[in-house]
């Protein structure tokens, strides 16, 4: 789907300037000199990252004698309002990154280079100069929010956490990096569904996000009532459409790997074994979990519509009478030692082994966002408005590939294997020219598209 239709500006870059420690109050403003910025945010890191495309014909990075220290400071409007920063702002609100390493320079004439330049939040930096060796008591949410707290001197967004079903425990960190140890208690905390936690950032603030699988789906979709539209037929008549309507375009999608249902039975995402053996009791248990029942209690509390059909795996495939999911294509095998802190739970103790399904199903339910991921190309323009990011909910509908141009009803012009309410995965914002771009990754885990909303 492709449009020749001119751009008008759609973001604006109030502010941009590089300093460093090393040069006191100095600062060097290199608006006119940004060829391209990149900036990218995923669920699965508490840090945004991005390179830099530095167009330099003022020898600027001799002067500065480059030594991957120097801080990036940026504000950027949107169209909506082209004199107030959505990204950075007011002190307090700065938006800075650490210039860490240039990729790759290019010299284009006697006079201009072109600079790649890695961006990193400066807390990632940080990061590798501390170590936290502490014991924490605290429900796994509590420690993970204390370390960034007291380690990275961060502020922490809760706004889509619901609590662990582990509860209080006791937790010894062994010399680790902040985020290292964040990411290894992460990992432990389930919902009572077994739903996987996440920490992320976000392009639009300074704070960390703490969030679970189960807030975060229940969120409605931020533009449930102006989906985002992939047509080839309103593309070739997108001269015709209001500049809100073009925002509102998908410019192209993909899909790779995906509906890889033997990785799914490969990682035990299907049905799986654990095993546990506890040295302290000498008792070993069996437990076993399959995605069905793990689905069916999404329904049951609301997290993916109760009459929709999952698009998770094919539930009536069966081999020698039995179906895939009933198989158990893995067997994991823990030991470990209860009651090492009389009473206080340590990292993998439970007060019943059933309870050691939840790492299954942490994993299973990972594994499902992973096999349905597209990746989707839009204006930036919604998401920069809105102040959208990762761990957001949008709607998307697909053009069906039989269109019939005598048919008005919406739902038969649908494509609903594709349609629906996406989780916002991943975003990679590009500032190029007059364009701001949004290369998102985004996953669901049902078919229906809710022509009515939630």
């Amino acid at each position: 789907m492709t449009s020749t239709l001119k751009v008008s500006q759609q973001y604006k870059i109030i502010k941009a300037e590089i300093s460093a420690d090393r040069l006191g109050p100095t600062a060097i403003d290199v608006r006119a000199m940004i060829g391209e910025l990149n900036l990218f945010e995923t669920l699965e890191k508490p840090y945004v990252t991005g390179t830099l495309l530095l167009l330099d014909d003022k020898s600027i990075m001799d002067k500065l004698n480059f030594r991957g220290t120097e801080k990036l400071t940026i504000e950027i409007a949107s169209v909506a309002d082209i004199n107030e920063p959505r990204i950075g702002g007011p002190p307090g609100k700065e938006k800075t990154f650490l210039m860490t390493k240039i990729e790759k320079t290019i010299r284009t004439n006697d006079k201009t280079e072109v600079n790649l330049i890695t961006l990193v939040e400066e807390h990632f930096f940080f990061d590798k100069l501390v170590k936290v060796s502490r014991s924490f008591t605290a429900s796994l949410e509590s420690i993970m929010t204390e370390i960034f707290v007291g380690s990275l001197n961060k502020t922490v967004d809760q706004s889509y956490l619901t609590k662990s079903s582990q509860g209080v425990r006791k937790i010894n960190i062994p010399y680790m990096h902040p985020l290292e140890a964040v990411d290894w208690i992460r990992d432990r905390a389930t919902t009572e569904l077994g739903g996987p936690f996440f920490t992320y950032s976000s392009v639009f603030d300074n704070s960390i996000r703490i969030a679970s699988l189960d807030g975060l789906m229940r969120q409605p979709a931020f533009n449930s009532r102006s989906p985002f539209i992939y047509s080839s037929a309103m593309a070739q008549k997108s001269e015709d459409l209001s500049e809100s309507q073009r925002s509102f375009l998908i410019e192209g999608f993909k899909m790779s790997d995906a509906e890889d249902s033997m990785k799914m039975v490969s990682k035990g995402a299907l049905g799986s074994m654990y095993t546990n053996t506890d040295i302290g009791t000498g008792i070993t248990s069996r437990d076993r979990f399959t995605i069905r029942d793990v689905l069916t209690e999404m329904k049951s509390r609301d997290l993916i519509p109760p009459n929709s059909v999952q698009s998770v795996y094919d539930e009536n495939q069966s081999f020698i009478n039995k179906y895939t999911d009933q198989y158990d294509s893995k067997v994991y095998h823990q030991i470990t030692s209860s009651g090492t802190y009389d009473k206080f739970q340590g990292y993998h103790d439970v007060t019943d082994s059933r309870e050691h399904t939840l790492k299954l199903k942490n994993i299973s339910i990972r594994n499902a966002l992973y096999r349905n991921m597209m990746n989707v190309v839009v204006p930036g323009v919604a998401f920069m408005y809105a102040k959208i990011s990762v761990g957001d909910i949008m709607r998307c509908r697909f053009a069906s590939s039989a269109d019939d141009v005598k048919t008005q009803n919406a739902d038969t012009l649908t494509d609903k294997q594709k349609s629906g309410d996406y989780l916002i995965y991943a975003v990679r914002h590009m500032f190029r020219g007059t364009k701001h771009s949004a290369s998102v990754n985004i996953t669901k885990l049902t078919k229906e598209y809710l022509l009515s909303g939630r």
